[in-house]
């Protein structure tokens, strides 16, 4: 037999793998267990990979016989496969076999093959190493992705990239390294606004660095509202603006509402509104919406006020002229945009309570005569009227009747009556009654009484008295102011023996009853002061200022008496407006019935004169013009005067006569004499 001497072969197995690298195996071939024995021998033949298994080929040589069996040992169980068997070409006692054993491709390690047969053994053992890895600089094949993410949330981003050795990694955000993250794979918890930005990741080794593309983080939150719109008020016709400031992320959409719905069109931050009218006028807010959620601001409340256009007057008060005690009326006509507000002003002083469009007086006086004017006010503003002219006119009146006579005897005397009254007049009236004797002589009369004396009755019935005005209880200083309130010039002095009485009356018709004391101290006893002229007077007392159409007038002032050479009775018509005045004078009419007077003067005649002695009118037998005769007679039935006989040859005036002081002389034609009533009535 054969023996083989132990020894060691190098058996190249090669890897076709990607590293291309030759893989020595070392097959040790052992002596047989059994010298006597025909010993086998294993000679390797190499190796390659297929499917990622490591394929060893090996030979095992024999004496002929039966084949040895062959066994592996090794970190796996590998499989064996005998190509084919045949004589040994070197030597044709022996017979070999290739074999080859199957190894996986990554199970490492030394791998023992053992061929026994009944004459003994032989083994052989191989390492299988892993191929040198090939040196090469990192490469990114997924690159981190960008990512839009809602707040809160969590995110990865990642990288894979190869390269040997392996690479390390290096997260880094908006430049900058990120402390910590090292690894391929960056994860982001409950993300924050703060955590937005670029990200990428650099990969390193030995031979290389490469940086990845930026993966943009984005996070996105839910809108909120960080300038809410403000509450507004306006004025109708102007322009308004309702800003808002939205924030979140998307930027949000805006949509405007107004009174819950959708203003088309309106989805800018603001909402411009102009020309403004009453029915923009409600509540606003905002709806701001993006992907992540919808909000609403608060309400904003947009009030329109009315266009208010200061006032203008549309009508103005008018000049007005009214009779004294008439209801006066100033009226205005205001516009503009209402409401409105009045005053009514008299000479630019604001009037208190007159604050309507109209102002009225309900009885006009004298003194309200003035410049009126209103103030009238808006919201916007003011305006004032011009100014209307309220004039009063007084009322026209006989406000002072007198006779101018003589008293011939102690028991001459004559009275002077007055009629109080008139349409529609009531109340009281205050008259001034005077008896001029001495006091005449300071006006340059001569012949006057010495000591006058007065009687007043209403009616039939003795009322007051007076004899020496300076005696009475009523104070000398209330009976001067008395006679300059009415003008009446003044007594010469408190001890002069003229008489004068103030009285109030009420009755319709009076009289007065002048004549001559008895009681003067320088005469005897019973005797009086005659003969002397006296001027008995009757002077309405009511201020001018406060006469109204409803204040009691002197209608009507009538004296009967004895001519003599002449009687002159005298008047004052007062106020701004001529007066009508029917004045007579009657004899033949009054001595026949149903009067029945004695001794009239058979034809008397009468001379009207002005305060400046200018002869106006004169009148001798009334009814001798007809035209005139039938005014007169009507006027006659309108004062409420008997009536005068065609014919007679009583005498009568009407006549219209401006204010001022008058006197009428009545005498008998061709002087005659006789008893006579004059009179001069107020006609309406």
């Amino acid at each position: 037999m054969k023996i083989f001497s132990p020894r060691s072969i190098a058996c190249p197995a090669r890897n076709h793998s990607i590293f291309a690298k030759t893989i020595l195996l070392f097959l040790s071939i052992a002596a047989p267990l059994y010298a006597q024995l025909v010993p086998v021998s294993i000679q390797a033949k190499g190796s390659n990979i297929q499917s990622a298994t490591y394929v060893y080929s090996f030979t095992v040589v024999w004496l002929n016989g039966a084949p040895p069996s062959v066994t592996a040992v090794g970190p796996a169980s590998p499989a064996f496969s005998v190509s084919f068997s045949r004589l040994s070409s070197s030597n044709p006692a022996y017979s070999e076999s290739d074999y080859q054993i199957l190894v996986p491709a990554t199970t490492y390690g030394t791998y023992t093959v053992t061929a026994r047969n009944l004459y003994g053994s032989a083994s052989a053992t191989f390492a299988v190493s892993p191929p040198p890895i090939p040196q090469t600089a990192p490469i990114i094949s997924s690159q981190p992705s960008t990512v839009s993410i809602t707040l809160s949330s969590d995110v990865t981003l990642s990288v894979v990239a190869s390269g040997y050795p392996l690479p390390t990694y290096q997260w880094r955000k908006d430049g900058a390294n990120l402390a910590g993250q090292t690894v391929a794979m960056l994860q982001l918890k409950n993300i924050q606004i703060s955590d937005e930005g670029d990200y990428e990741v650099i990969v390193s080794n030995p031979n290389g660095t490469v940086r990845s593309t930026i993966a943009k983080v984005t996070v996105n939150f839910a809108p909120s509202i960080a300038t809410q719109p403000l509450n507004v008020r306006a004025t109708e016709g102007d322009a308004t603006q309702l800003t808002v400031a939205a924030t979140g992320k998307p930027i949000p959409s805006i949509q405007w509402r107004k009174d819950g719905l959708a203003l088309p069109g309106q989805t800018g931050v603001s909402l411009t509104l102009t020309k403004l009218q009453t029915s923009d006028a409600g509540i606003y807010e905002v709806i701001a919406t993006n992907q992540v959620g919808t909000i609403t601001s608060a309400s904003s409340t947009l009030t329109v006020v009315a266009l208010v256009i200061p006032p203008t007057i549309s009508a103005a008060p008018a000049n007005l002229t009214v009779l004294a005690g008439a209801k006066s009326t100033l009226t205005v006509t205001p516009a503009g945009a209402a409401p409105f507000t009045f005053q009514w002003l008299r000479n630019g002083t604001p009037i208190s309570g007159a604050t309507s469009t109209t102002f009225t007086l309900e009885s006009t006086l004298v003194p309200d005569a003035a410049a009126y004017s209103v103030s009238v006010t808006n919201s916007a503003g003011s305006v004032t009227s011009t100014a209307a002219t309220l004039t009063v006119t007084p009322i026209s009146r006989i406000s002072n009747l007198s006779v101018l006579t003589s008293l011939s005897d102690s028991a001459d005397s004559f009275t002077l009556g007055y009629v109080i009254g008139g349409n529609a007049t009531s109340g009281p009236k205050p008259l001034l009654v005077r008896a001029a004797g001495p006091s005449l002589s300071a006006l340059g009369v001569g012949g006057t009484l010495d000591d006058p004396k007065l009687e007043l009755f209403a009616g039939s019935t003795k009322t007051n008295e007076n004899d020496n005005w300076g005696n009475l209880t009523t104070s000398v200083s209330a009976l001067t102011a008395a006679f300059t309130s009415v003008g009446a010039f003044p007594f010469a002095s408190p001890t002069s023996r003229d008489a004068a009485l103030t009285a109030s009356l009420t009755t319709r018709d009076n009289s007065v009853k002048i004549s001559a004391s008895t009681s003067t101290p320088a005469l005897p006893t019973g005797a009086a002061a005659v003969p002397g002229l006296v001027l008995a007077e009757v002077y309405d007392a009511t201020p001018t200022d406060t006469f109204t159409t409803a204040t009691p007038r002197l209608l009507n002032v009538s004296v009967l008496k004895s001519l003599g050479t002449g009687l002159t009775v005298g008047f004052t018509i007062a106020g701004t407006t001529a007066k009508t005045v029917l004045i007579r004078a009657i004899g033949p009419t009054l001595g026949a019935p149903p009067f029945n007077v004695p001794g009239t003067v058979a034809d008397p005649q009468l001379t009207l004169f002005n305060s400046a002695s200018a002869k106006l009118a004169e009148n001798d037998n009334w009814s001798v013009l007809p035209a005139q005769a039938t005014a007169l007679t009507t006027a006659f039935t309108s004062v409420g005067a008997f009536p005068l006989p065609a014919g007679s040859r009583d005498a009568a005036l009407l006549t219209t006569l401006p204010p001022g002081g008058y006197s009428v002389q009545v005498s008998g034609v061709n002087n005659t004499t006789g008893v006579a009533l004059v009179e001069v009535y107020e006609v309406p």
